[in-house]
């Protein structure tokens, strides 16, 4: 008979005394694998995020000293060099007095410092009306604004949500070292169980810890190796315990 019981705490603390918790290795997985996964190092980026200047709006490219007084009554006029369009590199460079069409996410040209909304311009046969003026670096991303080369995304020890995996797409990184899952085996004795599903015999229960503890390791991140029954007898607990030693990390048994 059990005299006395502990309490939730100080199973813990006895749990966390005789048996230290540690890691039980490292593996490299697929970032399409990660979520729910635990980072077994810091991760920093190989990339600038966005890894070029790239346009923001619609519109076109410009030096920003060719538009500075640039107004609705008095127009700057530039000369249309061509267009760069979104995930092309530019072959073109905007030089004095001129401009390039730039669509959103488009990699602005060399010599071009800021970019004006479509709906401020106007194009008149090869020349384009600028009605509105803009500052440098105005409806542009900088390179590296978002993530810098070399910044850490991921620190060790960090749960994987789906925005740390969405962080490793955007520089690139196809896998990421993890923490393996704890192998755990789950023992459960008792003569009157019965698996769910199976016809109640007079005098028998269903299996409820069973479940309810393989449920509770997936939900922590463990993988359930080895999940039995076995009935209060000594010589077959023994064997069930034996077979989980080989299979497992960590054994969770539940009965009296």
């Amino acid at each position: 008979m059990f005299r006395k019981l502990s309490s939730y705490d100080e199973a813990l603390e006895a749990l966390e005394r005789f048996f230290p918790s540690s890691p039980v290795g490292v593996e490299e997985v697929s970032i399409s694998d990660a979520c729910g996964r635990v980072s077994a190092e810091d991760v920093k980026s190989p990339i600038s995020i966005p890894p070029f200047d790239r346009a923001i709006v619609d519109g076109y490219a410009v030096k920003a000293s060719d538009v500075y007084y640039a107004e609705e009554d008095r127009p700057a006029v530039l000369k249309m060099l061509g267009s760069v369009k979104v995930g092309e590199e530019p072959k073109i460079s905007v030089s004095k007095g001129c401009a390039v069409e730039v669509m959103t996410g488009a990699q602005m040209p060399k010599g071009a410092d800021a970019a004006v909304m479509v709906e401020y311009t106007e194009r008149r046969g090869g020349d384009l009306l600028v009605y509105r003026s803009v500052t440098v670096g105005e409806n542009v991303m900088k390179k590296g604004s978002d993530i810098e080369v070399g910044e850490t995304l991921v620190k060790r020890g960090t749960l994987l949500s789906p925005f740390e995996v969405g962080m490793l797409a955007a520089v690139g990184l196809k896998t990421v070292k993890v923490y393996k899952k704890p192998r755990i085996a789950i023992v459960s004795t008792g003569p009157e169980l019965v698996s769910p599903g199976e016809k109640l015999p007079p005098g028998k229960i269903y299996d409820i810890n069973s479940y309810t503890l393989e449920s509770s390791v997936k939900l922590c991140g463990g993988d359930v190796k080895y999940l039995c029954r076995v009935e209060d007898d000594p010589k077959a607990i023994r064997n069930s315990l034996l077979k989980a030693i080989h299979e497992a990390d960590l054994i969770v048994t539940s009965g009296g």
